[in-house]
């Protein structure tokens, strides 16, 4: 079980953290009960919305860095996603997730919670808890360049992923571009080798 003032083996995040909506409940009820693989049949079923107003691609043009960037999380008939894929901010520069539908979490790649690492080291994780209220926004902001994996813990195993690009990061050695690694779920591995050659694109034309 993780709560959100658990305390975190790297330096303090209570101050990049924002979580808004209507109520101030969803935050205590929800936050600390994340749901396991065996909890994801009832996601499944509160995630019968669609939104027809998105097409999905994964094939992205990476433009960057801005000082702050917008990602969706939805569910439609194409599956469960994050929209865009990727994004590119500054050095500490923010993104602010939105629950269009559905019960997703935005989740950083990182040991603490149970995935292996694939954000930078000195970086700090994040993890939104669950938000199942259309509309509710969660924010981070990104200090220590790098390349940045994330995923919604209900959905990973459908490849509900993401990346952030931060700053001018070099692409070698960065945990966010490595090969990935057997224990992610099968589409959440396709998915990844589609948004690294993408994120190196990127990044090569900005080198």
């Amino acid at each position: 079980m993780y709560t959100l003032d658990k305390q975190r083996r790297r330096t303090s995040v209570s101050r990049r953290y924002f979580l808004t909506a209507g109520s101030a409940a969803l935050v205590a009820g929800s936050a600390g009960c994340l749901e396991s693989v065996a909890d994801r049949p009832d996601v499944e079923s509160q995630d019968d919305s669609a939104d027809d107003d998105h097409t999905h691609t994964h094939d992205e043009d990476v433009k960057g860095p801005v000082s702050h960037a917008d990602v969706a999380m939805l569910t439609d008939e194409d599956g469960h996603h994050f929209d865009p894929h990727i994004v590119w901010v500054e050095t500490g520069g923010t993104v602010t997730w939105t629950n269009e539908n559905g019960s997703h979490t935005t989740t950083a790649y990182d040991p603490e919670f149970d995935q292996p690492l694939r954000i930078p080291e000195t970086a700090d994780p994040w993890d939104s808890g669950m938000i199942s209220e259309d509309g509710v926004t969660f924010k981070w902001e990104f200090e220590v360049d790098g390349v940045y994996d994330y995923y919604c813990i209900p959905h990973d195993y459908r490849a509900m992923i993401g990346t952030v690009i931060v700053g001018d990061p070099d692409p070698h050695n960065q945990p966010g571009l490595a090969e990935p690694q057997d224990e992610l779920p099968e589409e959440a591995r396709d998915l990844f080798e589609r948004l690294n050659e993408q994120a190196n694109e990127a990044l090569d034309h900005d080198h």
